[in-house]
Formats: structure tokens, sequence, C-alpha cells
């Protein structure tokens, strides 16, 4: 007997991110004449799939809802192909990214995000900018998986203690997905097992893909890609697919008939590209469209204009102040104008966070949405918690909670729920402040001065 494949338009479905459901194929035992469908968390609550596009929490003693109803299939070979998981939330505090605001603006002036802030009573706090409380955050992502450069790239982490970010093209020369066999030029896109050695290795990998190819697809084939590549990369190399970079940064097909944009928005939590280059500013950018530097040569002995507006209080509208600088590397012909911008960013590390793209993308949208609470103040003991509207089951990043005590405090422990967290003294202007590293809504914090 051979099994129908069954293909599903997701195109009407829009929602917000929270539990991941699988979709559950259900076939009459007796001669699988019958094909059922339903959407299953694993925790096992199930949803159905409306004619409108909407998934809604139901009990599957109501009968199985059928397939044939509002759906979009095609019997098209004798092997069944379904999306992996689609993103559905049962709590509307719970968000998979925050969206672009409808005025363009996160914040409204400098004020909002100037610093970095130094509290100035016993026990007020708050969620610094970016993390360990850096001026500006800073990624390296490489396109185009260029595997003769592995070892320079490995010895770049190793050697400056630092995360870096591979957008991935999986189709066609890693992995041919559609027929589920190695690629066409894995020797220089690099293989699956590559692949999985840098994630063991604490790596980003993420989602990318070929120019050619995807810019000219239709949306449903797009997404039938984006799809079939998440599966593929995330079952054999361990990581968890949730960025990508635009193929050639482009949002459309050349005719801007098809929208590749509002796909992404659906897989993953932030993506790189469309908008050019320049330092993605705190208070403009879209978490998925996010801009990166291409070209980073030297300038007498440091970084290029573009990626020193870090540091530039230009007309706000047009500053990237404090922003997220992300630079772009394809493959390497010159090692030197590199290294030579990686030690200066190095020298800095004081004022930037280095870290994999993901993890800002992460913490920038956790600290976006951030409520902290301070509760009990004494002199030796403060509580606090720190939540977020983001969905937890995603976004884990600890975010940095600052909090001004007195110079008595020369050591201190902190702890989550009743389990350790990272946190340190620092001092500045002769004045002590906790950094803390809590996770949102994980709990109760309680930081204790030591002796």
């Amino acid at each position: 007997m051979n099994t129908l494949c069954l293909k599903i338009s997701f195109c009407a479905v829009a929602l917000n991110a929270g539990l991941l459901a699988q979709p559950i194929l259900h076939m009459n035992a007796t001669d699988g004449s019958t094909l059922e469908l339903d959407w299953e968390t694993a925790e096992g609550q199930q949803y159905r799939l409306e004619q409108s596009g909407d998934l809604v929490e139901w009990d599957p003693v109501e009968g199985y809802p059928q397939v044939g109803s509002g759906l979009d299939k095609n019997y098209v070979s004798d092997t069944l192909a379904l999306p992996a998981f689609f993103r559905v939330s049962t709590d509307p505090q719970q968000l998979f990214y925050v969206p672009f605001p409808d005025d363009g603006l996160r914040y409204d002036a400098y004020e909002e995000f100037d610093g970095p802030r130094w509290p100035a009573v016993y026990g007020e706090g708050h969620v610094t900018l970016w993390h360990k409380g850096k001026f500006s955050a800073y990624s390296i992502t490489i396109d185009d998986n260029n595997s003769p450069d592995f070892p320079f790239w490995l010895e770049v982490g190793e050697t400056y203690g630092w995360r870096l970010t591979w957008f991935v093209i999986v189709y066609p020369y890693t992995w041919d997905i559609y027929n589920d066999k190695p690629g066409n030029n894995t020797g220089y896109f690099g293989t699956l097992a590559e692949w999985k050695t840098l994630h063991d290795l604490g790596h980003d990998i993420q989602l990318h893909g070929a120019c050619g190819s995807m810019n000219n697809q239709t949306n449903a084939e797009y997404e039938d890609q984006i799809v079939r590549s998440i599966n593929v990369m995330e079952e054999a190399t361990g990581t968890k697919i949730l960025t990508f970079a635009y193929p050639c940064g482009k949002l459309t097909n050349p005719a801007g008939t098809e929208d590749y944009l509002e796909i992404i928005k659906r897989y993953t939590i932030s993506a790189r590209g469309g908008v050019g280059n320049s330092v993605a500013s705190v208070h403009r950018t879209n978490y998925h469209t996010v801009p990166g530097i291409g070209v980073n040569e030297l300038t007498d002995g440091g970084p290029n204009t573009l990626f020193t507006r870090y540091d530039d209080r230009r007309s706000y509208l047009y500053s990237s102040y404090r922003g997220w600088v992300v630079t772009l590397y394809h493959g390497i012909s010159d090692e030197a104008p590199i290294l030579e911008t990686l030690d200066w960013v190095k020298a800095h590390e004081d004022e930037f966070w280095v870290a994999a793209y993901t993890d800002v993308a992460k913490y920038a949208q956790q600290r976006e949405t951030a409520t902290l609470d301070i509760g009990a103040v004494a002199t030796t003991r403060i509580e606090y918690t720190v939540s977020d509207r983001m969905d937890d089951a995603i976004f884990d990043h600890p975010l940095t909670v600052k909090i001004r005590v007195d110079s008595t405090w020369s050591d201190v422990s902190a702890t989550q729920d009743g389990q350790a967290i990272t946190a340190y003294i620092v001092q500045h202007e002769g004045n002590n402040y906790v950094y803390s590293e809590p996770v949102p809504d994980r709990g109760l914090v309680v930081l204790t001065k030591m002796p």
C-alpha cells in the first residue's frame, strides 16, 4: 500500500510563538484510506487547524479534523512530507519576536538608553542595555559555508574566546533536502558532520540560502525549502535554528510579487539583511531586517567609519549610538585586515559584548520587554524578580541586572529560585554595584552580601 503525500499551505496562518506543535497524521488502521490531522505539543495539548488558517485548542474526543476541509493537498509521491513544526502560543503575553513599532521607534530619545547608567540610591537598579553592562554588542557572522576557512575561524574563536555565527546554505550544496542525500558540493560547503562539530564546539549554526535559486521561488517553494532545511540541520547537528540571513539580502523575488519576509517571521526570531550596510540601531532596528557590515577594512589602525558609528550620537533618527555591530564575511582572501580588526575589537572589549548573533537577538528582545521588580532591600540582602514577554521555551539568555549597593559590599552571592547564578561587584567612580545574571521568569533572585 502506498502512503499519500500531504502538502499543507500555511500562508493564512499568522500566530505568535510559544509551544512547538508537531503535526500528527492519523490514518485508518484497516485500509489507510482516511487521513486525519491534528497538532500536538510535547505536553499533549492538541490543536485543530481551522479553515480560517487558525490553530485553536481542542479536545480530540470531538473527532479528528478532516484533511480535506480548507487545506491545500497535493498527492505527489508515496512518502509523507509534513513541516516539522509550527509555532503556537497559548499565552498572548508570550512572544516569538518583538514586532516592529508602527511609528518605527523602539525608544523616543537618547535618554531612554543613554549611558551606561549608574543608579544613585542603594537598592535601585535596572536591566542593562547589553549583557554585562557593555556599551555595544558585536557579532561575527559568516555566510556561504566556506568550509576551507573553518581552521581560520576556529582559531579565531579559540584565540579571542568568542562564539561565531555561520549562516549555512543547506540546499543544494550540503544536503539535498528533496532526495535526502548529501549535497552536490560538500567539499566546499561542508558536510552535516562538520556542521555538527562546529555546533558541538559552541558556535552558532543558523540558516542561509542560495541567491540564484531561492530568490526566484514562489512563497510556497521558499517556505518549503526553509522548513526542510530547518528539519535537516536541527536533526543532524543538534542546533536550534532560530535566525536567518536572507540570500543576497533580498526580502522579495525580483518582481516583488513574493514576500519572503513574512515567511521568515513565522520560523525565526531574527534575520539579517534587507537594509544595507550599517550598525543596527537600538531604537530603529526591525529584528527581521537587521543590517550587517559586509566590508570591514581597516582605516588608520581601526575599523571603518561604518563600524565606529556605534559611538556616534548624530541626529537621533539616523544614529546607531550604542548599537549592534554585525560584521559579515564570506570567503577569506587576506587574513591580515580581518585579524587587525579583531585585534582592535579585543582591545576595546570593555565596550563590546562580543556574542553570537542568536544570543544578541535573544537578549535584545528579552531586555526590551523586561520588567524588573525590586522587592525587599536590606543591608545584607536584596531580592528581586525579572520577567519578560518572550516565549520562555526559546528566549533563555541571562539578562544583566545592575543594582546599587554600598561600600560594605565587597563580594556577593546570588541565587534564582534557590539555584546559584552569576553575580559580581563592579566599581564606578567610587561606588559599588552588583551585576547579576538571571534568566527572566525563573523565580526570585536573592543577592547576599558576603563577608
